[in-house]
């Protein structure tokens, strides 16, 4: 019976996920927070630029793919990079998945999770482009054997890198799901866990 449970539970979130995924793919929903980011990174600039420091980021979609193009203006010198198109949005896709996919719980505790997993998860595609941009810039610069350029942002964004590179950016959605969902669901219930082993 429990294995079979655990294959309802693999073929729900399988379903549900691959449908979301399906959906992103036949609409504009990855484009879409793709641009979002891309605003929430262009009001960053104005916190983080110093005098004499300007730029801004676009995401365009012409029919041969979308790309990103990234103006910088430093000290009298202008700089144009522009880069493919990267589904950041994946992760928010993969969270989705997990939080509709997971069955028992109840309207409320689903949805404040979805809300609150979904603006963390968010902030995480965001960061990832952001690290993509301070990896561009650096690189572009010295490329051209200019002076170094330090990025557009705090050198803790570059740590997300490594997590943009490899696996662990994928794990980060089910690592906050266990922590929203797994973890208040064990306190719940490790009371009555505990009232049975005392009987």
């Amino acid at each position: 019976m429990r294995a079979r449970n655990t294959l309802w539970l693999l073929l729900r979130f399988s379903l549900v996920y691959g449908a979301l995924v399906w959906f992103c793919y036949v609409t504009t929903a990855y484009a879409w927070v793709e641009g979002a980011s891309v605003s929430l990174v262009n009001i960053s600039f104005n916190l983080f630029d110093a005098d004499g420091e300007e730029r801004t980021l676009r995401l365009e979609i012409p029919e041969r793919g979308a790309v990103y193009v990234y103006d910088i203006k430093i000290a009298g010198t202008h700089h144009t990079i522009s880069r493919g198109y990267h589904k950041h949005a994946f992760i928010l896709v993969l969270f989705f998945g997990l939080a509709l996919g997971t069955p028992g719980l109840p309207l409320r505790r689903r949805l404040i999770a979805l809300g609150l997993g979904g603006v963390l998860t968010f902030g995480l595609c965001t960061a990832m482009l952001m690290s993509d941009l301070q990896g561009w810039e650096v690189a572009a610069f010295s490329a051209s054997n200019l002076p170094d350029s330090d990025g557009p942002f705090p050198g803790i964004i570059m740590s997300m890198r490594g997590l943009h590179r490899t696996a662990a950016g994928g794990m980060l959605p089910i690592i906050i799901w266990a922590f929203l969902v797994a973890g208040p669901l064990l306190e719940e219930l490790r009371p009555a866990t505990a009232d049975a082993s005392g009987s």
